[in-house]
């Protein structure tokens, strides 16, 4: 009887939180972030080494030049692909890698914009999808 129940510390750590707000809305920033983290995660190089998936569910519709697309499916598949409105195009088989599915990567090249379409051709059911897809390419700053 007659002790303290620590009450009053939920109460302290929302005041701290609330003055770590204000200060970041002040400053325009986060306030207590870490520059390595930032540059990590947001920064120029956040997508380098990192590709950008494509599944049919999840389908993008932008991807930066220079970057690497990959698309994942369940089944295997020859994904065929170009990025001057068929002029040209290119195959690549997809790497089978057990129960997540398959896989090809596609990269895009550095001094690319405008369009990159591409069509799968399903190898184990010996037919097309049917449907191009399109993804935009933003050029690099």
């Amino acid at each position: 009887m007659g002790r303290p129940t620590g009450a009053a510390m939920p109460l302290v750590w929302a005041h701290a939180e609330y003055l770590k707000l204000l200060r970041s809305a002040t400053d325009g920033r986060v306030f207590e972030r870490i520059s390595v983290v930032e540059q990590r995660y947001a920064g120029e190089s956040r997508h380098k080494g990192h590709p950008e998936i494509f599944k049919l569910r999840r389908q993008i519709t932008q991807i930066a030049a220079g970057a690497i697309l990959r698309v994942v499916a369940e089944n295997r598949f020859r994904v065929l692909w170009t990025v001057d409105d068929w002029a040209t195009t290119s195959t690549r088989e997809s790497t089978h890698v057990g129960f997540p599915g398959s896989f090809a990567d596609i990269g895009v090249p550095e001094k690319q914009n405008g369009r990159l379409s591409f069509t799968l051709f399903w190898t184990g059911e010996n037919r097309w999808e049917g449907r191009n897809f399109d993804i935009e390419i933003l050029a690099a700053d």
